[in-house]
This record gives C-alpha cells, structure tokens and sequence, in this order.
C-alpha cells in the first residue's frame, strides 16, 4: 500500500488500492481504472476515501488545463489538477493564480463542510479551532471557460511563487485544496515540480 505522504505539513493526493466498498464496472474493459485517494490535496473535489475514476493515458489522450491527471513517480501515484502546459508562465501573487499574465477569474463558489477528518490543520485554522465548519469555496475559471472549485481559506507561504515557465514535455499542476498541497508550486522533493507528461497514467473526465 502506498504511503501517505506529508511534507512541511503540506500533502501530495497520493493513492492507494481501491477497497472493497469501491466498484469500477467499467474499469474491466481496460480503457478506465479507479484510484482511491488518501490525503487531502484535491479538497473539494476528492476527499480522502474518494474512489475516482480515471481515463488511462496515452499518446492519443491529450491532457487539457483544469483537468484532474494521474501520475507516477518514484512508484508513488499523484493525483493533481493539470494548470499548465508548455510554454505557459504562471505565477501565484496574493492566492490568485496568473496564466500568461492574466489573472484566473475567481468568485464565490458553494458553500463546504470543512471537517478534520478531511484536513485537520486547515480545519482548526478556519474554524477558529474548531474541528468543522461551513466556508465558502472558490471558483476558479480558466480562459476557455473551463471551471471548477478549490479550497483556499488561509494564507500560506505558497500563495505568492516565483514565475514559472513550463518546459517543453511537462505540465504545471496545482492541489484544489490550495492551503495544503505539495504540487508544482515546489521543487521535488519537497512538492512535485513540473510534471513529465511520460509519467502521466490517467486523465479524470469530470460530469
């Protein structure tokens, strides 16, 4: 089983063997295969238990910004949200995310259960040392309108980056969970640094 994997209290979404409780009908077929998540770094939209099903990669499958991608390193499997590809530059200024130099559109998004059971730092943070609480969730948009939610109700040290230039091969991911996730943001093996697309084994096709 793979280990959970915390570092500088910041967590990569790593996967292990889907229980019992988690049935993949089509996965048989070959084309698809369900992971189940065990940290809290995609916040809202995998906590910690989720079982998601993803599209196997391959060289037909083009990956596409704000899909959520599985990888592998090190005989670990990740599971982030794909932001760049390359050629583009992103910088993170205040939380806000800037794809070529355009800021990502953000709004209130729905309203969250935070609990510690998903994330117990981030719970006790913002619920003013509480275990649980309601917060407000963000919505992100990407430029071809392409949107989802995160979790971002803390300031951190990785709200504001350096300017990022994806190289050739690779992509730039970040953790829904914006407030405790270990993705492109910082270098292996610290976080994960830019992703080879080689070591890309599944792509999540949201409904």
């Amino acid at each position: 089983m793979l280990r959970f994997l915390t570092v500088l209290f910041l967590t990569s979404l790593l996967t292990s063997p889907a229980s019992a409780a988690c049935i993949c009908l089509k996965c048989v077929f070959g084309e698809h295969h369900m992971f189940q998540t065990s940290s809290s770094a995609m916040l809202p939209t995998f906590a910690p238990g989720d079982c998601p099903i993803a599209r196997l990669y391959n060289d037909t499958l083009k990956p596409q910004r704000g899909q959520p991608i599985a990888f592998e390193e090190n005989g670990q499997v990740f599971l982030f949200r794909l932001i760049g590809v390359a050629g583009d530059q992103i910088q993170l200024t205040d939380g806000e995310v800037f794809l070529n130099g355009t800021a990502l559109k953000r709004e209130r998004g729905q309203s969250f259960r935070l609990t510690g059971k998903d994330d117990m730092r981030i719970a006790l943070n913002a619920c003013d040392g509480q275990t649980e609480c309601d917060v407000s969730l963000t919505r992100e948009t990407l430029p071809d309108g392409t949107n989802y939610e995160i979790l971002d109700v803390s300031d951190t040290h990785l709200d504001t980056t350096a300017l990022f230039t994806v190289p050739k091969g690779h992509v730039f991911v970040l953790g829904d969970n914006r407030d405790n996730a270990a993705d492109s943001r910082l270098a292996s093996p610290m976080g994960r640094g830019f992703i080879a697309l080689n070591s890309l084994i599944g792509v999540f096709e949201e409904e």
